[in-house]
């Protein structure tokens, strides 16, 4: 979602975000919505879309941004 954004302009920390989560020694799955949203470059907005992913496999704004290009 980060190059996407980048690539249409758009403001973004998905890149910040995802190094963030890649450093988690925990499951991201067990993480409730609070715990993810403290998370440093996470926030209230992308745990919503990596709790939105998780419960459902999809995103709707990364398939917005995929009918974008």
């Amino acid at each position: 979602m980060g190059y996407l954004s980048r690539v249409n302009n758009l403001k973004n920390n998905f890149s910040y975000a995802s190094y963030q989560i890649s450093l988690l020694k925990t499951d991201i799955e067990l993480l409730s919505f609070e715990e993810l949203s403290k998370i440093s470059g996470i926030g209230n907005k992308n745990a919503k879309i990596i709790k939105e992913i998780i419960e459902t496999g999809r995103c709707k704004n990364y398939e917005k941004l995929l009918r974008i290009n």
